[in-house]
């Protein structure tokens, strides 16, 4: 497996046979394949690892019911007082690298004292070492102490390797404040932490329930009516499965697998968490018609993404009702077109600065209803950004004054509204004063001055309905 470093492909991780022929981790590619002319790469994707770190992690709930991911490439169980379970700690390894052997995955184990010992033992063990996979219990500080200080994990291994500071016992062997002092604090908790002089909490995590269900056919199918309906047959129970839980979808991922082009997922969002089945058909129908299957599809896979609980609610009850409703299918509709991060709607920021009362987001980010607040003052339909007026006759607002090539003249005024800057923003704005004018002409406008810069500089900055 290959990454990109600095512009540069390197050997990210190498099985057996590469590693027989001579090739070696954060080796250039261009030298494995010198070396190798036969090499076989793959580039790294750390997608498709983290999926397969976490069914590893489902896989070890058979071992220990304490399982922690460590990425990019590890898990940790917790099997204290479990391995008399399986008669001891080596039938318990046996147990793992046997059952690891069936799912053809190849992996290096260590058991130990404290979980950063056991990690590093399994990654940086020496070879042909008597104790094996297996640290007795209080040797955990004199084996490590062979290990290189890439075990440590700490971004000081070249500047310790620049000073010959090699092994984990030649740190050991030198004071701790010497070492915080010039490498950081990092470095000593990480001895702390592999010698079990300092706890190291695990971080496990229950792992969620995926909501899917799946369907195999015994021949393919090829029309899109077939796919329709058994998108319908496998939603049914997964519907119901929400349903009993009282929770709902915001997303479905449909997996359709054809024997000639492989699988193609296709997604679709919901603007709330859903579990009607006919408004999954209905958003899944124009992605589903795009497949090309010349030669069908014979496995289909339906997995519920974004579950939440869900409220039942009435909601044909009201004109308002109604009109939520629809707002909400027209979003879901234009979402699933577009995407969902294209999307944005108002929302309220609690300032008191009517340019900064309203802000936009992204629909997506809007997780809950928010209640806007009554205004403090009426405020305009529109806000501007401040446009400069040309004054034809001088007043407290203008009695006559020219915007947008047109004039107007004042008939009826409101205020002054002084507005302070928010002093504690990054963008604070200045002190202003708005008045609300009416014309003779029509629109009712918004007018600032700035009374700190100069009592004749006048702007429009809304226009009210």
């Amino acid at each position: 497996m290959t990454h990109e470093q600095k512009g540069a492909h390197r050997i990210l991780v190498v099985n057996r046979q590469a590693r027989d022929a001579g090739l070696l981790p954060d080796q250039s590619l261009a030298d494995a394949r010198a070396i190798c002319p036969d090499l076989l790469s793959e580039p790294q994707n750390a997608v498709r690892d983290s999926l397969l770190l976490s069914a590893l992690r489902r896989w070890a709930d058979q071992f220990s019911p304490k399982v922690e991911i460590v990425q990019p490439d590890a898990l940790i169980l917790d099997v204290s007082g479990i391995a008399h379970l399986y008669g001891g700690e080596a039938e318990l390894t046996t147990a793992i690298h046997n059952s690891l052997t069936d799912l053809h995955v190849t992996a290096r184990y260590a058991l130990a004292d404290t979980p950063m010992a056991a990690r590093a033992w399994a990654q940086y063990r020496p070879p042909n070492h008597p104790f094996q996979s297996i640290l007795p219990v209080g040797e955990a500080i004199t084996a490590c102490d062979a290990l290189p200080v890439e075990a440590l994990e700490t971004d000081a291994t070249e500047a310790l390797h620049l000073l010959g500071l090699r092994t984990v016992g030649a740190l050991r062997r030198r004071p701790s404040a010497e070492l915080a002092k010039r490498f950081g604090l990092r470095l000593t908790d990480a001895i702390d932490r592999l010698i079990g002089r300092r706890p190291e909490p695990m971080r496990a995590e229950t792992p969620t329930r995926p909501f899917a269900t799946r369907m195999t056919l015994p021949d393919p199918i090829g029309l899109i009516d077939d796919v329709l309906s058994v998108l319908e047959r496998i939603a049914a129970p997964l519907m119901t499965r929400l349903e009993k839980d009282g929770l709902g979808a915001l997303g479905f991922t449909l997996a359709v697998t054809c024997p000639d082009k492989g699988a193609h997922r296709l997604q679709v969002g919901f603007s709330r968490p859903t579990r009607e089945i006919r408004a999954l058909v209905r958003q899944m129908r124009p992605k589903i018609e795009t497949l090309s299957l010349a030669f069908g599809a014979d496995r289909f896979r339906l997995e519920a993404t974004g579950v939440q609980p869900i409220q039942t609610r009435q909601i044909h009850l009201g004109t308002e009702a109604v009109i939520e409703d629809s707002m909400e299918r027209l979003i879901t509709v234009v979402g699933n077109r577009l995407g969902f991060d294209r999307i944005r709607r108002p929302a309220p920021s609690f300032s008191h600065r009517a340019e900064w009362e309203c802000v936009s987001e992204q629909i997506a980010d809007n997780k809950t209803a928010y209640v806007w607040p009554s205004p403090r003052h009426h405020r305009p339909l529109q806000i501007l950004k401040p446009e400069h007026l040309h004054i034809l006759e001088e007043g407290r607002p203008p009695a006559r004054f020219e915007w947008r090539r047109q004039a107007y003249r004042t008939r009826e005024i409101e205020g002054p509204e002084r507005v302070a800057p928010q002093w504690w923003a990054e963008n604070p704005g200045r002190l202003s004063d708005y008045y609300t004018v009416t014309t003779e002409e029509g629109p009712k406008l918004w007018l600032r001055r700035l009374p700190m810069i100069d009592d004749h500089e006048w702007s429009v900055a809304g226009v009210f309905a």
